[in-house]
């Protein structure tokens, strides 16, 4: 069976498709690639989808939920129509990048239905993160008492089975549609959802595994930027970005590293934003 991977990409200069599908496209195989795009992106596809045949792409409307937000409810309503797949990914698409195969990572032959991923922030907690508070707020859902001294998870890189994706996304669009309007409308709205379904324990007959930067299957690198954290004499091993000298397959938030550093990450691509 094949993987597949999902993300919106909207509105974006053609660099940044062409970044984020090359990355990912010339890295798997065996692999489709679900992209959801505003009118204005077509013809980015279009281009791409002359090198790439596994790219399909889904022109939407999200009328009046912010896009973050409603890529759930996209996600969700395709994989319904399309169950023939094995693994799926979810995820952001300007500031990811793919270094290796993720489905052929290790961690996958443990055989859980969701793999979600933890942020490196040394002791701060999701009720300590100023960021993370406001996007429990803008949610409007009542679980502050959930996150108290919990880990900050990310919601911009979720990993699962066939099984495990659809549960969380059904989890999701009911939360979602079950808000008040206004706070479907906010950015942020997604992580307080997100931290509602995981925290919550709504995803009962699902088995999660917690992953960590140092199992490099996803890096997300916001707050070890952000906290100081990387040694960026060693980041580095032949243009590609590693985690105690392990490559990582693939990097998120890559586009808060210094503008240095991104100009070295690989020759094919022009990583800078």
């Amino acid at each position: 069976m094949k993987n597949i991977v999902l993300s919106i990409c909207m509105n974006y200069d053609y660099t940044i498709f062409e970044r984020f599908v090359g990355s990912l496209l010339d890295v798997t195989n065996n692999t489709d690639l679900v992209l959801f795009i505003s009118a204005n992106d077509i013809n980015h596809c279009v281009k791409l989808q002359n090198i790439y045949n596994s790219l399909k792409y889904v022109v939407v409307d999200n009328k009046n939920i912010h896009i973050v937000n409603y890529r759930f409810i996209l996600y969700y309503d395709y994989l319904i129509n399309n169950l023939n797949y094995n693994y799926i990914f979810i995820c952001d698409s300007r500031d990811v990048l793919f270094q290796k195969d993720i489905f052929t990572h290790h961690l996958l032959e443990k055989n859980y239905d969701l793999y979600i991923f933890n942020e490196e922030t040394n002791n701060i907690t999701v009720d300590k993160c100023k960021f993370n508070s406001l996007y429990i707020n803008k949610s409007g859902l009542n679980i502050h008492n959930l996150v108290e001294n919990k880990p900050v998870i990310c919601v911009g890189t979720i990993l699962g089975n066939m099984k495990g994706i659809l549960n969380y996304l059904k989890e999701f669009h009911t939360l979602l549609l079950g808000l008040d309007p206004i706070n479907k409308t906010y950015y942020g709205t997604d992580s307080g959802i997100n931290y509602a379904i995981i925290y919550g324990n709504l995803l009962k007959s699902i088995n999660v595994y917690v992953c960590k930067n140092s199992d490099c299957l996803v890096y997300t690198m916001a707050f070890p930027i952000h906290l100081q954290l990387i040694d960026y004499n060693t980041l580095l091993n032949n243009n590609l970005i590693t985690y105690n000298n392990n490559i990582c397959y693939c990097v998120h938030q890559y586009d808060r590293l210094p503008d240095i550093i991104k100009k070295n990450i690989s020759i094919k691509y022009d990583y800078t934003i």
